[in-house]
């Protein structure tokens, strides 16, 4: 768990840290919206809502198209958010360590 009261490094993080992201998106800030970038892949156009986390993955909604996505976290890159989170900032591009398969 990350604290909001620790600085955050600009480090690539664990899936499991991203997993903790999308789990505290769901349970304290549901406006704050998140987007991706894939292994092989361009950043997503647009900034999605966190429905759900499994173990190795996550459904996502994208408000704009109205459509449901499903993210496999261990194809995750890089993340950014669209609003502050526990020291993350929002528009700052985290790097997931490939290497952090769940």
């Amino acid at each position: 768990m990350y604290s909001s009261h620790e600085p955050i490094e600009k480090l690539p993080y664990p899936i499991t840290f991203l997993r903790q992201v999308l789990l505290d998106i769901i349970a304290n800030a549901p406006e704050t919206s998140i987007r991706f970038r894939l292994v092989g892949e361009l950043w997503e156009l647009g900034f999605l809502k966190v429905v759900s986390v499994r173990d190795n993955g996550a459904l996502m909604l994208n408000e704009q198209t109205r459509t449901f996505e499903s993210i496999d976290l261990t194809d995750v890159m890089q993340f950014e958010l669209d609003e502050r989170l526990n020291g993350l900032e929002p528009f700052f591009h985290y790097d997931v360590s490939p290497a952090s398969f769940i």
